[in-house]
């Protein structure tokens, strides 16, 4: 069944609401809709064409706002997409735009993941893996992330804070609320067990006073 154009009212960012007379609207990018003027009767086969242009538009503003938070990798928006319900060529479509547009960077995005971890909650080579797998990074993407990774210094970053409290717990205690911890963020026995070698002489050789002892001549 045709559709008569009853009104076309341009929007910000390239778009245009097209108004049809028996009450139906359709917001599309200003160039899908080049040529239509008020009054056409569109077919029910340029309609299903506007109306496959909305859902692509509406697709790409959801990802945009999921994207605005914080970087997302390319699963992570396809899994978005796909619990908001859009069919899967239009997920296909928005993605490929995405990354052609560089917004989506799954190379980046791995870099960009390992930084914030190291910032703010690190965590070892082993588990820094298997988060970046689970959102879907590419093994090469991956492995190259990591080569930027200093293990050792991250575990210490890691439980440095910690020190404080642990400090007064006796030895084979401090290994194992040590090394669980470590291990539990990803980190080999290996690093866990030398990160509280460090701390353990660490917390032992520091004065319990804070301050430092007499020199003498």
């Amino acid at each position: 069944m045709a559709r008569k154009v009853e009104n076309i009212i341009k929007l910000p960012k390239d778009r245009v609401r097209i108004l049809f007379e028996d009450g139906l609207s359709l917001t599309v990018r200003e160039e899908a809709a080049s040529g239509i003027i008020k009054g056409d009767e569109l077919s029910r086969e340029t309609g299903e064409v506007l109306r496959i242009e909305q859902e692509l538009l509406d697709a790409w503003d959801r990802a945009l706002g999921f994207i605005k938070f914080r970087p997302r990798s390319s699963r992570e928006v396809v899994n978005y997409l796909r619990g908001r319900k859009y069919p899967e060529h239009v997920i296909d479509q928005t993605v490929e735009r995405l990354s052609n547009d560089k917004i989506l960077d799954d190379e980046a995005f791995a870099r960009y993941w390992v930084n914030n971890r190291e910032l703010f909650k690190p965590r070892g080579i082993h588990g820094l893996r298997w988060e970046l797998k689970q959102k879907g990074i590419p093994d090469a993407f991956i492995e190259g992330a990591l080569s930027l990774v200093d293990e050792e210094a991250s575990a210490w970053s890691a439980v440095e804070s910690r020190l404080k409290v642990w400090k007064r717990l006796e030895k084979m205690v401090f290994k194992k609320k040590m090394v669980s911890f470590l291990m539990r963020r990803g980190f080999s026995y290996e690093i866990s067990a030398a990160t509280f070698n460090r701390a353990w002489t660490s917390v032992n050789d520091r004065p319990e006073s804070g301050i430092d002892p007499p020199a003498f001549d």
